[in-house]
């Protein structure tokens, strides 16, 4: 069952995160999430048990869907905290990109995805490695082996 605040009737979930605290969440952002409607829907006990996502990164999504269920903010404001969301929190994108993919908000998604593409755009693969802390586990004679194979792409 639902808080609701008796001043604005808004109604109030709460969620919790894999460590262990506890976030409220209206009821319009959570129809922003696949996750936490079913859970609504469903009549789930709370607080519902988002235990894949850390706190950190849970009170980021809290933050995004509240604003984007916001009725009264422009596109351009709207633009606008989106575009300041994926700057200011660029060190947890892929935390991100993971608690939006368990909570099923597709803007989210589209919104961070879309914030790695462009991080990755123009930058060679050593680049990429280095950005990501991605080991080059690959002997040279591989490394050529995969040229040699993907010559074709150059050509295009």
């Amino acid at each position: 069952m639902a808080d609701t605040d008796s001043d604005t009737q808004t109604e109030w979930y709460k969620i919790k995160s894999g460590d262990n605290q506890v976030f409220q969440i209206s009821r319009e952002a959570t129809k922003l999430s696949g996750t936490l409607t079913d859970y609504i829907e469903d009549n789930f006990a709370q607080p519902f048990p988002l235990e894949c996502v850390e706190s950190k990164t849970l009170a980021l999504v809290v933050q995004y869907l509240e604003q984007h269920a916001k009725t009264d903010v422009s596109k351009e404001e709207m633009a606008e905290f989106d575009r300041q969301f994926v700057e200011d929190n660029g060190n947890v994108k892929f935390a991100l990109l993971l608690a939006a993919n368990f909570v099923h908000c597709d803007l989210l998604i589209r919104l961070v995805a879309d914030a790695v593409a462009e991080n990755m755009r123009g930058k060679t693969v050593d680049e990429l490695r280095i950005a990501y802390k991605v080991n080059d586990d690959f002997t040279e004679e591989e490394k050529e082996k995969i040229r040699n194979e993907g010559k074709w792409v150059a050509k295009r």
